[in-house]
């Protein structure tokens, strides 16, 4: 599950059978000036330090590495938390072409965070 911001990634691994139970958390946060902090967190693992690029897509492109790195080798799903989908999102959606455009076109409803959702996606 991603969840990204402004200012942020929070992504999560969650088991599908036989429960939610979230088995890995990790974030990125406070891009700035180039850098952002990290934390990652796997079982009694807590890992947390500040690496270079300070952009939302930077980030999202770690992420393969970061859950390989903590021997998660294969997701079959992923979600996104979409901050703001209007009237016309009020339930989970398959993001295809036609839903990532209605998302965008949202923007001016939560300006600071559907950009970011959209990079992410």
């Amino acid at each position: 599950m991603f969840n990204a911001g402004s200012s942020s990634l929070k992504f999560g691994v969650f088991l599908i059978d036989p429960g939610t139970d979230e088995v890995f958390k990790g974030s990125f946060e406070r891009f700035r000036d180039g850098h952002f902090d990290y934390r990652f967190s796997h079982g009694a693992t807590d890992e947390r330090a500040t690496a270079q690029c300070g952009d939302i897509g930077s980030a999202v492109e770690r992420v393969p590495d970061v859950l390989k790195r903590f021997g998660m080798e294969a997701v079959d799903a992923i979600g996104h938390r979409v901050v703001h989908g209007g009237s016309k999102f009020a339930a989970p959606a398959i993001l295809d072409d036609a839903t990532v455009k209605a998302i965008q076109d949202l923007t001016p409803l939560a300006p600071l965070h559907n950009p970011a959702n959209v990079e992410a996606i």
